[in-house]
């Protein structure tokens, strides 16, 4: 047990002698920071487009709603459909939506068929934001009438009119609202995190992905280039003398090494910088990823003969990560085969983690 640690230590030791190590670090580091600097400075917003044809409350509610919103996307009113599409397809918004007549009536007596119409341009990725946080406030307000009706029927307090139970429901929903104790929502495309609560989105919302994802791909590196021992160990003989289930250990050792090193420094960094704020599900998180970037890089040095061909093959390897892989690129968008290729490295796995 005591020669374990010993080894363990010295393996470890060597690892923080390379200055590709420090080199990765000082990556992530400056990367973080300053994307996170930029992020917070950023003040350009993402315009939609709403045009309201109906009448009724609900409606009114949904717009006010709408354009009360203060984020990185924000609702602007347009007065025709035509000067919609217009806007959509000259890039003066970036998608739209009409509230056809009838929507408040059709949708308190159940009826979700035909009351929106949504516009965007071809394969825009702004839509699935948008469509989050339109019908969010869709729902707020629909639930609010429920709530209202469920009141009413009740007959509870028959005491007051209906325009003061109104009120006075608002007054509690809204505050109720703020800690997403009101209702939940369940559809297609939201976020991992989404918890049905109704929720603003700020800028940090998309760009903690692509942070997630670059420390991923510095992980990935720093295990490639830990991997390299392998070959020089093997090449001086330095691990003759072992017995060949404790070569392979130490080969597992030499690519887990950095990675670990990397991983903690990571999570480090994320959290201070306020990318993450939960230590246990980022930790969780980056223990599966690294699990399969060992992995990986052990299959990998034990099917490559030689160094030189190992080598050759980081820069490939990080490339397909960057160019191929769904945290940074819609690549699936283009070519169903290209994101296929994606599936080849491990960064393609920690989006799905």
């Amino acid at each position: 047990m005591k020669k374990a640690v010993t080894w363990l230590v010295i393996l470890f030791k060597r690892q923080l002698k390379k200055v590709s190590l420090y080199v990765i670090l000082a990556i992530l580091v400056f990367a973080c920071v300053s994307i996170r600097y930029v992020a917070l400075n950023f003040s350009v917003t993402i315009e939609i487009g709403v045009v309201n044809q109906d009448k009724g409350n609900v409606s009114a509610m949904v717009e006010k709603g709408l354009y009360s919103h203060d984020g990185l996307v924000t609702f602007v009113r347009y007065n025709s459909r035509a000067e919609l599409i217009e806007g959509v397809q000259s890039g003066s918004v970036y998608g739209g939506y009409v509230i056809k007549p009838e929507f408040s009536k059709k949708l308190l007596e159940g009826d979700s068929e035909n009351i929106i119409e949504a516009f965007s341009t071809p394969n825009s990725l702004i839509s699935g934001i948008s469509n989050e946080m339109f019908f969010s406030f869709v729902m707020k307000e629909l639930s609010y009438e429920e709530l209202v009706k469920d009141t009413l029927d009740a007959g509870l307090f028959k005491a007051l009119s209906e325009e003061e139970i109104r009120r006075e429901l608002r007054e509690y929903y809204e505050l109720n609202l703020a800690n997403g104790s009101t209702f939940s929502l369940s559809y297609e495309n939201t976020p991992k995190d989404f918890e049905g609560k109704f929720t603003s989105i700020d800028v940090l919302d998309y760009i903690s992905p692509v942070i997630t994802g670059l420390t991923g791909l510095l992980i990935f590196i720093g295990g490639l280039c830990g991997s390299l021992s392998y070959y020089d160990d093997k090449k001086n003989g330095s691990l003759a003398l072992l017995k060949p289930v404790f070569r392979q250990l130490v080969a597992v050792i030499e690519t887990a090494a950095p990675v670990l090193i990397i991983t903690l420094a990571g999570i480090v960094i994320l959290i201070i910088t306020g990318m993450e704020t939960s230590v246990g599900a980022a930790a969780g998180k980056y223990i599966v990823y690294d699990l399969i970037v060992i992995a990986y890089c052990y299959l990998l040095k034990t099917i490559i003969p030689r160094k030189e061909i190992f080598v050759s093959l980081i820069p490939v390897l990080s490339l397909m990560s960057g160019f191929f892989c769904p945290i940074f690129t819609n690549i699936a968008a283009v070519s169903p085969v290209l994101a296929g290729i994606g599936k080849t490295v491990p960064l393609y796995w920690l989006y799905y983690i």
